[in-house]
């Protein structure tokens, strides 16, 4: 047969390089001596003169000629990429034999630990991109049929079918940037499923390669990436170089309290994680409104995890920017910061639930509002609102810092529901037994079974954070105030502490966690038609303590990654006859896509920015203002770079049912996409330098 037969060509549209040939071939016949009389004084020169016009002469000048030109033409052959296909090796490689058509996805990991610099400089996602766009190249033009999906957080293929366009998806590839997103790889890998059942080839041997830098925290959070069972998987990572790189990063920031007040000490705080077997000491910066305020020196064990916490005061009230900042020459530069942004307010937004007047004295709403808010204006640390128990719905509890329930009439199942969500996702709620008392499970740490006196509070955990507000006197001024009637309680719950007992040792005060909240329930109540207790001064020193504290609960919003849609609050007034509004990304672009609305709950202006590409901070703006602002960080798990062993990523692939044909690293020497191809450009690119090489020395030899 042929060996022609076995060549392809994969871009045959440089064969018209050819052409250039013709330049050698110009200069030779440029260079041509035209006949002309020469007069020498000396017969000595004539002897120079025959040899230049020898046959021999002329044979050399054809012979440079023929080197230049075949240099030419293997250095355009090598532009063309020629495949030397090998029927054996094909079917021993991948179960294709030569005049087999394949159908192949590359699945290529895009996702922020990609970023990481290997231990020979270079990062991850160039290795990666690198090996997609060689095994591209083993691809038959004509023949295989391909396509690329990009792993982030939204997998995304290159063409919505498979295309023997090869050369597009090389340029795809080659132009891909890691994102700041973490993979879904299950995502991607049944993408590339799909992609492989739709190809309307059914004859067409099916591959998908999955070349990903093996994090582990990603592979074992796989899930269900289901492939049909005429697929060959292979896998292929960057390589077992970089089990050993240490990574410092910074993550999950908090405040406490979630919306602090003018003048408040809040804390601030970061999670900094040491992934290395080996100790460290970093400096972190604290940055309030991009100006540096503080730093501390932290030092890491291996592998520990620290929470680091800063205290400071707002002096204003708003949305402040804070970043925090390490310096470290680790392998992913990505998570070395962390931003959050901080809502100040003048005072703490604090909902009191009842049916009864607020404006009447001896309701217990008159006399919560007169202990937390008793000057009615910015003196006051918390601002007091009231609300109906019907009106407990939807996000009506959305941004408060506490909810204080009195005598309600009932507590119906959605007011119920929504007060236990919003304790769930980390609220705090106090719960206050009058004449009608709210009767929740859910909320409640123990069982109200009948009113009676209740005595005198004599007994307490002065130490538990609620009561810290109790100075000695306060505690013995206490134990003489008559609680006025009491309901009598049973079945407490083991997880709930008990905060005040009366002169009968029952308990009276009592907290428990319920979700990421927290709940603290008091068998007693300040209404007037239960007894006094709202009329002394100690009651207020009690409201305040309790709600001081329940107040200052760490902010749990759900946090917000790269490649996940945000949502933005407008903390200035919209001005609807101002300028265009506008979202600027990290990188200082305009998000596409947003949109703008308002909050059904809370009736405030909201934007939604569909995908947040990058970490860093968002802005509303509309014209030179700033409306809102919101903070996108890495997800945590991306900075745990240690890579999956190819040994125990073909297991964790087997037990979910993945049928593997191979799992290695890049160059190791492992299975690829080989249809019986070796690349010839390379060794053309040598003999083109080979006779340029010889035509040199020729043409100096000659001349000397």
């Amino acid at each position: 047969m042929n060996a022609l037969a076995f060549i392809s060509l994969t871009s045959p549209i440089m064969l018209l390089g050819a052409a250039l040939v013709a330049l050698p071939i110009a200069a030779h016949l440029l260079n041509r001596k035209a006949r002309q009389r020469v007069v020498f004084p000396s017969v000595a020169l004539l002897s120079s003169v025959s040899a230049s016009q020898s046959s021999f002469f002329k044979l050399r000048r054809w012979l440079l000629l023929l080197l230049r030109c075949a240099a030419v033409v293997l250095v355009v052959l090598a532009f063309v990429r020629p495949v030397w296909l090998n029927p054996a090796s094909s079917t021993a490689a991948t179960g294709t034999t030569s005049g087999d058509t394949a159908a192949v996805v590359v699945v290529l990991d895009v996702s922020a630990s990609t970023r990481q610099i290997l231990g020979d400089g270079q990062t991850a996602a160039d290795r990666l991109r690198a090996q997609a766009v060689r095994e591209l190249g083993q691809l038959r033009p004509g023949t295989d049929y391909a396509n690329v999906v990009f792993a982030d957080a939204n997998p995304a293929a290159v063409f919505d079918v498979l295309t023997r366009n090869v050369a597009a998806l090389r340029l795809a590839v080659e132009a891909a940037t890691p994102s700041d997103h973490r993979a879904d790889l299950a995502g991607a890998m049944s993408l590339a499923s799909q992609l492989l059942a739709d190809h309307d080839q059914p004859d067409a041997a099916r591959h998908l390669l999955v070349l990903t830098d093996g994090q582990r925290t990603n592979w074992d959070e796989l899930g269900d990436a289901q492939l049909p069972r005429d697929v060959q998987l292979i896998v292929q990572t960057v390589g077992n170089d970089n089990t050993a790189a240490a990574n410092t990063a910074l993550g999950s920031p908090e405040s406490r309290p979630g919306r602090p007040g003018v003048g408040v000490p809040t804390e601030l705080s970061v999670e900094v994680a040491h992934f290395s077997d080996t100790p460290t000491r970093v400096r972190i910066d604290l940055l309030i409104d991009d100006q540096e305020v503080d730093s501390q020196w932290v030092r890491l064990t291996a592998n520990q995890r620290k929470r680091v916490s800063f205290t400071r005061r707002f002096e204003s009230a708003g949305q402040h920017r804070i970043k925090y900042r390490i310096e470290s020459d680790d392998a992913l530069a990505l998570d070395n910061t962390a931003a959050q942004v901080v809502d100040c307010v003048r005072r703490r937004p604090v909902i009191v639930v009842g049916d009864a007047n607020p404006d009447q004295p001896g309701t217990a709403g008159y006399y919560v509002t007169r202990a937390l808010a008793p000057h009615n204006g910015d003196r006051d640390r918390f601002l007091v609102t009231h609300l109906a128990s019907t009106s407990v719905r939807g996000d009506a509890l959305a941004g408060t810092s506490l909810v204080i329930v009195g005598d309600v009439d009932r507590l119906d199942r959605v007011a119920e529901a929504t007060l236990t969500r919003y304790v769930e996702d980390g609220g705090a709620c106090l719960l206050l037994a009058g004449n009608r008392p709210a009767r929740s499970d859910a909320l409640l740490p123990w069982q109200l079974i009948a009113q009676g006196s209740g005595g005198k509070a004599v007994d307490g955990e002065w130490e538990a954070a609620e009561l810290t507000g109790f100075s000695v006197e306060a505690q013995d001024t206490l134990a003489r105030t008559a609680l006025g009637r009491v309901w009598r309680v049973s079945n407490l719950l083991p997880e709930a502490r008990v905060l005040l007992r009366n002169d009968r040792g029952e308990p009276v005060l009592a907290g428990r966690p319920v979700g990421d909240g927290r709940v603290v329930a008091a068998a007693f109540s300040p209404s007037g038609d239960t007894g006094d207790l709202g009329k002394y001064g100690v009651f207020v020193v009690l409201m305040q303590s309790l709600a001081e504290r329940l107040t200052t609960r760490a902010d749990t919003r759900r946090p917000d990654f790269p490649g996940r849609p945000i949502q933005i609050a407008a903390a200035d007034a919209v001005d609807p006859r101002g300028p265009a509004h506008r979202i600027e990304t990290p990188d200082g672009q305009t998000a596409a896509g947003v949109v703008f609305g308002l909050d059904s709950g809370t009736a405030s202006a909201v934007a939604t920015v569909p995908v947040s590409d990058r970490a860093g901070f968002y802005t509303w703006r509309q014209g030179p203002a700033t409306l809102g602002q919101a903070a996108v960080n890495i997800d945590p798990r991306e900075s745990d770079l240690r890579e999956l062993p190819s040994e125990a990523l073909a297991s964790t692939l087997e037990q979910k049912g993945v049928a593997t044909a191979s799992v290695n690293g890049i160059g190791d020497g492992g299975e690829a996409l080989r249809f019986g191809g070796a690349g010839l450009w390379g060794w053309m690119l040598m003999g083109a330098l080979g006779l340029l090489c010889v035509e040199m020395g020729l043409l100096g030899g000659w001349r000397r």
